[in-house]
């Protein structure tokens, strides 16, 4: 199982969100979604979130809010 960072960046009542569009057979081509990902080896989900979220937005986040834990199933298919 891979463990993944998802972070929705809200301020003043704005929301910013990423345009998925330059990966080649991505499932979510298209689709606005919150930063974040893998988290690597040796890395707490915090470390990888603030990782995250400087090298997608440039930002500097200090202290994250945990919400809660995800699980994602995906059915395997050939693209």
């Amino acid at each position: 199982m891979n463990r993944m960072t998802l972070a929705y960046l809200i301020q003043d009542e704005k929301w910013l969100m990423l345009l998925r569009n330059k990966k080649k057979n991505d499932i979510n081509e298209g689709k606005w979604i919150g930063v974040g990902g893998k988290i690597e080896d040796g890395e707490t989900p915090k470390q990888g979130i603030v990782r995250e979220i400087l090298e997608e937005t440039g930002f500097v986040c200090k202290n994250p809010v945990f919400r809660g834990i995800l699980y994602f199933q995906y059915e395997e298919k050939e693209i």
